[in-house]
C-alpha cells in the first residue's frame, strides 16, 4: 500500500500565495527509498521553510495537482522559471 499525504492547508514557503493555496487538497504519494534512489531531489534548499515536510517525487506532485483539477500547467511555468 502507497503511503500518502494530504494537503489540508496552505504550505510554508516562498512561492506565491495562489500557488501554494493550489495544493490544498491535493492528495500526494511519498516517496518511497527506491524511488528516491532512482529520482534523487535537489539538494540545492533556499531556506528550512520546509524543513520537516515531506518527500514526494515532482512528477507525482504534478499529476496530484492535475487530478485536483488546479491549473497546474500555469502552476508549473511559475515553479519552473
Amino acid at each position: 500500500m502507497v503511503k500518502k499525504i494530504v494537503v489540508n492547508q496552505t504550505p510554508p514557503g516562498q512561492a506565491p500565495q495562489e500557488i501554494r493555496d493550489a495544493w490544498i487538497g491535493c492528495e500526494i504519494p511519498l516517496a518511497t527509498e527506491s524511488d528516491l534512489a532512482v529520482d534523487r531531489p535537489s539538494d540545492v534548499r533556499d531556506g528550512n521553510q520546509n524543513e520537516g515536510g515531506y518527500r514526494v517525487l515532482r512528477m507525482s506532485a504534478i499529476v496530484a495537482l492535475r487530478e485536483n483539477g488546479k491549473q497546474w500547467q500555469l502552476i508549473i511555468g511559475i515553479v519552473c522559471r
